[in-house]
C-alpha cells in the first residue's frame, strides 16, 4: 500500500471553518437571493468561500452594487480577503416568448427559426423567434440545433432568406427563454453584447477584482476586453496599480481549438461545464477539463471548474455521491477552484452546500498526497522568477518545512509558487489589497496584507511577528522564503531557510 503523508491534519466535521487554512482548493460561490444577507454571507465565509460571483446574466446593477457593499463588510469584519468576480452574460442565444404551457416539438416535425418576430403564434405555424440576427447566415444544412441544454434538439435541413428549417430530432416541451446551442456552426457573434459591455463599466466603476467572460472563441477576444476595462477606468479616472484579472469562460468548440492562446492571454480560465457539454460530447468534457487544468497550472494562470458540482443541493440538503466524487476527481485533478452557482444563489441550502464542498475538498486534500501520488513538476523554469518559485517548493520539501512564506507585490510571484502545488501552508504577503483579493483564486495561497517595509529583514521580522499572531506561526517553526531585494522591485531573486523567533 503506497505510503500516505498528510498535508494538513485531519479536522472534525463539526463547526465552521473560520481560520480558513484548511483546504487549498479554492471555493466561488454565486451570490443571489438566497446569499446576500450579512448572515449567511457571514456564514459562507466561514465555511470556506474565497471568491464571490456576480452573475449578471440576472439582477439589476443596484441589486448587486447592495451585494458588493455587503461582501466587502462582512469580509473586513472577519478579517478574510474575499475577492469579487463579475460574470458577465454574453451572447446567449435564446428562443423567444411563447405561450406559458410551452409548445411540444414532436420528432419529426419541421419547424423555423427567424431573428425577427414572425408576428404569428409559434403554436400554429412552428416558427420561433430567436435572440440571433445573424443565425440565417452561419448555418448549414446538416448542423444541429439544440435547446433547452441539449434536452430537444433539431437538424437544419435549408435556409430560406431570413428563415432556418428544421426538422426535429429529439422533441419534447419547448418554453419561452430557452438557451439554443449550435456545436457544428462557427458563429459570428461576438463575446460582449451592449449589455455587456454597460456591465463591463458598472463592474469597473464599484471596484471588482475580476471579470469573466462568457463564450470566449480566440485570444483577441481578450485583448479587447482588456482595452475596454483600460478606456473605462481612464474614463472613470480609476488609478489601480494592479489591473483587474480577466477570467476566460471556456465553452464554446472554437474555444478548444485556441486553448492555448486564450490561456495565455487571459489571467485565469474557467471550465464552464454546462455550455461546454452540449457544444461538445458530454463524454470529451472530462478529459477536457484534466487537459485545461494541467495547461493553467503549466501557465501559473487559476482554473476553476464550475458547473452542477452540487446541482441536487438547490432543492436537498445532501450531496448525492456521484456530485462528491465529481468534486473530489478535480481536486485530484489540480484545479485551483470550484464554484457554486445556483447552490448558493437560489438554493434552499446554500450553506450546507459550502460546508459540503469544503469537507470533502479537505478530506480529498488531507488522505490522497503522498510522495508517490505527488505531481511532478508541471514544466522546466522558463525564467529566473520560475526558478525561483520551484527551488523554493524543492527546498521546503527537502528540508521539512513546516510553511513557506512568499513576498508579493502583484501576486505574481505567489502563483508561481501555487503551480508547483506545495505541500505546506503558502503565506502571501502584500502591502496592496486588491493583490491580497486576487490571490484567492489560486491554489493553496494564504493572503495577508503588512504595510511597506524599507528593508528585506524588516519585511520577514514583521511578516513572522504577524503570522504568530494570528497564530498561523509558533517559535520553532522552519519557514522557507521567496522574496527579492531591494523591497518594492517587483521579482523574487533569493529563497532562504528561517526559523521562526
Amino acid at each position: 500500500m503506497t505510503k500516505r503523508i498528510l498535508t494538513q491534519k485531519q479536522t472534525s466535521h463539526t463547526g465552521s471553518r473560520s481560520d480558513q487554512f484548511q483546504k487549498r482548493t479554492k471555493i466561488v460561490c454565486t451570490l443571489g437571493p438566497s446569499a446576500q444577507t450579512p448572515e449567511v454571507l457571514s456564514e459562507l465565509i466561514r465555511e470556506g468561500m474565497n471568491v464571490a460571483r456576480l452573475n449578471f446574466s440576472h439582477g439589476s446593477h443596484e441589486e448587486h452594487a447592495g451585494r458588493i457593499r455587503v461582501v466587502r463588510s462582512v469580509s473586513e469584519k472577519l478579517g478574510v480577503p474575499v475577492a469579487l468576480m463579475q460574470d458577465l452574460q454574453g451572447p446567449k442565444i435564446r428562443v423567444g416568448i411563447l405561450p406559458k404551457t410551452g409548445v411540444r416539438l414532436e420528432t419529426g416535425d419541421e419547424i423555423s427559426f427567424v431573428s425577427t418576430d414572425p408576428g404569428a403564434s409559434g403554436v400554429e405555424k412552428k416558427v420561433f423567434q430567436i435572440t440571433y440576427a445573424s443565425l440565417h447566415t452561419d448555418v448549414k444544412p446538416g448542423e444541429r440545433i439544440l435547446m433547452d441544454d441539449g434536452l430537444l434538439s433539431a437538424r437544419v435541413v435549408r435556409v430560406r432568406g431570413k428563415s432556418v428549417v428544421c426538422k426535429v430530432v429529439d422533441g419534447g416541451m419547448l418554453y419561452s427563454s430557452k438557451g439554443v446551442n449550435f456545436p457544428d456552426s462557427h458563429l459570428s457573434v461576438s463575446p460582449l453584447t451592449a449589455k455587456d459591455r454597460k456591465d463591463l463599466f458598472f463592474g469597473v466603476q464599484i471596484g471588482v477584482d475580476a471579470i469573466a467572460l462568457s463564450f470566449v472563441k480566440s485570444a483577441q477576444e481578450i485583448h479587447d476586453m482588456r482595452a475596454l476595462i483600460r478606456a473605462a477606468e481612464k474614463k472613470l479616472k480609476i488609478r489601480n496599480s494592479l489591473p483587474i484579472l480577466i477570467i476566460a469562460k471556456i465553452e464554446h468548440r472554437e474555444a478548444i481549438e485556441h486553448l492555448d492562446e486564450i490561456i495565455a492571454a487571459a489571467d485565469g480560465v474557467m471550465v464552464a461545464r454546462g455550455d461546454l457539454g452540449i457544444e461538445m460530447p458530454a463524454e470529451m468534457v472530462p478529459l477536457i477539463q484534466k487537459d485545461m487544468i494541467e495547461k493553467s497550472k503549466a501557465a501559473a494562470k487559476p482554473v476553476i471548474v464550475a458547473t452542477q458540482m452540487l446541482d441536487s443541493m438547490i432543492r436537498h440538503p445532501r450531496a448525492t455521491r456521484a456530485e462528491v466524487s465529481d468534486i473530489a476527481n478535480a481536486v485530484i485533478d489540480g484545479a485551483d477552484a470550484l464554484m457554486l452557482s445556483g447552490e448558493t444563489a437560489n438554493g434552499s441550502f446554500p450553506i450546507e452546500a459550502v460546508r459540503t464542498m469544503s469537507r470533502v475538498i479537505e478530506h480529498t486534500e488531507a488522505t490522497l498526497l503522498s510522495e508517490a501520488n505527488t505531481p511532478p513538476w508541471v514544466v522546466a523554469p522558463r525564467g529566473r522568477d520560475e526558478a525561483i518559485a520551484e527551488a523554493g517548493v524543492i527546498l521546503a520539501r527537502e528540508a521539512g518545512a513546516d510553511a513557506m512564506l512568499v513576498t508579493t507585490l502583484t501576486g505574481n510571484a505567489a502563483r508561481l509558487v501555487s503551480r508547483c502545488r506545495p505541500l505546506v501552508p503558502v503565506f502571501a504577503e502584500t502591502d496592496s489589497a486588491r493583490a491580497m483579493r486576487q490571490m484567492q483564486f489560486s491554489w493553496g495561497l494564504i493572503p495577508f496584507s503588512l504595510r511597506r517595509c524599507k528593508t528585506i529583514e524588516d519585511l520577514l521580522t514583521l511578516s513572522e511577528k504577524t503570522l504568530k499572531t494570528r497564530k498561523s506561526l509558533k517559535k520553532g517553526d522552519r519557514l522557507v522564503v521567496v522574496s527579492g531585494e531591494p523591497v518594492g522591485v517587483s521579482g523574487n531573486n533569493f529563497v532562504e531557510i528561517r526559523d521562526v523567533r
